[in-house]
This record gives structure tokens, sequence and C-alpha cells, in this order.
């Protein structure tokens, strides 16, 4: 007999958990799960499990749902949602008020100016060279480190000139933005051109463990409006994107 103390522990996935099931059978394992008191070893208890395996898994997709949806309304306040702050930036944690007036912490983001210059220059450099190997090189060539240490290469310096996290938002920014499918969470009428910007689902995990981390297109980010003030002028940063 495998015993466990209830059935979510096993699984959430009606389908994972038959197979499991029909592999204790194969091997005339019985299953007894303690807190639901199922005993596989009779008619009905194989009936009711695979019955609560459909709401254990229905359970499962009801919270991912709840969390994915809490997610994406605080993605809309433009906060920094934690992580490794992009080049440029530093993550600091500010107290305020809710929508409730009820005392709440967050994050923003803080220039760093010794790294902001490295970020304009390599903006000034790509429309120079429209290259991004011509830019990699200058950067080494130059003596120009990232924030750890290392040279920059092609992926990382891509990384930044996509980031909107940089540009000013201007009108432009958001017409770009909404011609590339992107779910903007602020009208175009909030965009002065003074604030820069957050984007959120740049990846995704893939994979059946979950460990596979894919770029998205932006037909797949939510775009919100940052409190920290934007680096790189809108339409230099739209310009930017229509060349790469």
């Amino acid at each position: 007999v495998l015993m466990c103390y209830r059935l979510d522990r096993i699984s959430r996935s009606v389908s994972d958990f038959s197979t499991i099931l029909d592999d204790l059978t194969d091997r005339d394992i019985d299953f007894v799960s303690i807190r639901e008191n199922f005993d596989t070893s009779t008619p009905i208890g194989r009936a009711m499990i695979h019955i609560a395996s459909v709401f254990a898994e229905l359970e499962r997709e009801t919270i991912a749902e709840r969390i994915k949806d809490n997610k994406y309304k605080l993605y809309r306040t433009g906060h920094w949602q934690g992580g490794n702050p992009p080049t440029g930036f530093e993550a600091v944690k500010v107290q305020g008020l809710d929508q409730d007036g009820s005392k709440r912490s967050h994050f923003i983001l803080k220039p760093v100016e010794d790294q902001l210059k490295d970020v304009r220059l390599m903006f000034d450099k790509y429309l120079e060279y429209e290259n991004l190997s011509r830019v990699e090189t200058f950067m080494i060539q130059s003596g120009i480190k990232t924030y750890l240490g290392n040279d920059y290469n092609i992926a990382t310096i891509q990384r930044i000139l996509t980031n909107p996290v940089y540009a000013t938002n201007d009108p432009c920014v958001y017409d770009y933005l909404q011609s590339e499918g992107a779910d903007l969470a602020n009208d175009k009428t909030e965009y002065d051109g003074t604030h820069g910007l957050m984007s959120f689902g740049k990846n995704i995990t893939k994979g059946a463990k979950h460990t596979t981390r894919v770029r998205v297109g932006r037909d797949g980010w939510i775009v919100a409006i940052a409190q920290h003030e934007g680096i790189i002028p809108g339409g230099k940063w739209v310009s930017v994107q229509e060349k790469l």
C-alpha cells in the first residue's frame, strides 16, 4: 500500500494521477489517502478518488488564475516587482498608500548615473552603426564593462536597447507599442514624455518542469507607466526599435 496524507500532495492533475494510479494497480499496490479516507482496494474507493482528483485539479487551476489576476493588477501600478534591476537602476523600497488608504511598501527604480551614461552611449552608437556587433566591438575596445565587471555582449546590448524602461513615455512610444500588440495599462493621454515605462511578461517558462525561459514577443507584454523618469527620448527609442 502507498499511503499519503492527502490526495493533492501526490498530484493535482487528473491525467497525471490516473497514470500513477494505473502504475500502482499494475504492480498490485493499493493507494490510501488518509485525510480523505480513500481506499483503492475497493471499487467505490477507486471511483471516489478519481472524482476527488478532478476537484484537486480544479482547485489548482483556480488558485493559478487568481494569482495571475493579482499579478496583472500589480503590474498595472508601474511598481518594480522584484528581481535584478535593469542596467542603470537600483531598486529602492518606499512607503505609500493603496486604494483603500492602507500603508503599503513597494519598490521603485532609482537611477545609477555611472551605469546610465553607458546606456545612453549604447543607444547613440547603435543609431550611428546600426549594427549590434559593431556596438559590441566598440564597448569592448573602449573598456566599458557591465556593473558585474564583464564585457558587454550582443545579447545584453539588445536586451538593453529593446527595454522600454529607458524610454520617456511619449505618445509615439504608446503608438509603437500598441502597433506591436502590447497590453498597455495606461491611456495615451497619460503619456506625458516624462516618466519611464515598466514592462512585464517578456519571458515565460516552458517545458515539462517549467525550467526553460523563453523570450516572448511584445504582443505578450504588459506595459505600464513607471514612477522613475525616462532616460532615452521616446522618439529615439522608437527609432532604435524600428532599425532593430
